[in-house]
């Protein structure tokens, strides 16, 4: 059974929303206690289950290898859907740090301060986290994960229906593909 087309859309939801809701920088909205939760929830769990897609991706994959017939967009989807889970991994791993300093995970496992494992968090990751987050820097992350997910899509829609399924996916296919 093929379980891709069904695991690709839960992340590629969670996701898009992720991206817009980092782009919108209407300050009412975004100095609400819940802002940062509900975007921080997003793309670490939309992180999560993309990761989760590309293994029944390469389930796929290697079926394809073994019957002698792996198109070149095949790995080109595969390498976008890389780019893809990278650019969001890193916002996730921002959020997941930020979201660590708040409720106080590492005070709690790390009660001593100074040196070592929690001096890393406290001097460096906590600061560099923060600023990153809070910095026009994410949306424009964001917007750069919402392009790599919106090629990934076209070249998988492009696989599944033919390059002709709508407009982008045709710019992407004519783009990415070589054609013989």
């Amino acid at each position: 059974m093929n379980l891709h087309p069904i695991a690709v859309h839960f992340p590629i939801a969670l996701l898009t929303l992720y991206s817009v809701m980092e782009m919108f920088r209407y300050r009412r909205v975004v100095e609400q206690p819940w802002w940062f939760h509900m975007k921080a929830f997003l793309v670490i769990l939309g992180t999560l289950a993309a990761n989760g897609a590309s293994l029944t991706g390469e389930m796929i994959a290697e079926q394809l290898k073994a019957s002698g017939v792996l198109p070149s967009i095949v790995a080109t989807h595969e390498q976008w859907a890389k780019i893809t889970i990278g650019i969001y991994s890193l916002l996730a791993a921002a959020y997941l740090v930020v979201w660590m300093e708040r409720t106080g995970v590492l005070n709690r496992l790390f009660p001593d301060p100074i040196g070592g494992f929690r001096d890393l968090f406290d001097r460096r990751l906590f600061p560099a986290a923060r600023y990153f987050i809070k910095s026009y820097f994410s949306a424009v992350i964001a917007l750069l994960g919402l392009i790599a997910i919106t090629i990934t899509g076209a070249l998988g829609g492009s696989m599944v229906y033919g390059p002709d399924v709508d407009p982008v996916a045709r710019i992407v296919y004519d783009l990415l593909i070589p054609t013989p």
